[in-house]
Formats: C-alpha cells, structure tokens, sequence
C-alpha cells in the first residue's frame, strides 16, 4: 500500500487530536465535580496537564516518524530481496 506524504500527515494529525481528546476527558473527569475552576488554586494542576499534554504529542511524533522510517526501510529491503529472487 503506497502512502503519500498527505495521507502520513493525517494519520499524524489524527492521532494528535486522539491525544487531545484523552487529555480533555482527563480534565473533565479531574474537575466534573467542582462547579467553578479557581485557576488560582488548581495552576500547577492545569499547568502540569498542558505539559503533558505537549510532551504526549512530541513523543506521539517521534514514535511516528521512528515507525515511517521502518517501514520505508523495511520497503526498500524488501525490493532488494525481491531483485535477487527474480533475478
């Protein structure tokens, strides 16, 4: 199956918003309870969130770009193995 560079992208962009999305069930689960969100009090809480939330995308993209180079790699050996056999 022969992906172009769009097509990675989205599934790159997909999975970012997945994260996105897990991270904001996580914070409606956090704070359903309260009725108002005193910023105040709960910084360091929001704060550690939205790193975590960019440190997830970050490794989200080095994971994907790791898996898009195997399998590139894994496409040329396969064409090299494929010569070899036909000859």
């Amino acid at each position: 199956m022969d992906y172009t560079a769009a097509n990675r992208e989205l599934i790159f962009y997909l999975g970012s918003v997945i994260i996105v999305g897990i991270f904001i069930y996580f914070v409606w689960v956090r704070f359903k309870e309260q009725e108002q969100i005193d910023l105040e009090k709960h910084k360091w809480i929001i704060t550690l969130y939205i790193v975590m939330l960019v440190v997830f995308i970050i490794i989200w993209r080095i994971m994907f770009l790791y898996f898009e180079t195997f399998t590139e790699k894994s496409l040329q050996q396969q064409k090299i193995y494929e010569k070899i056999l036909n000859g």
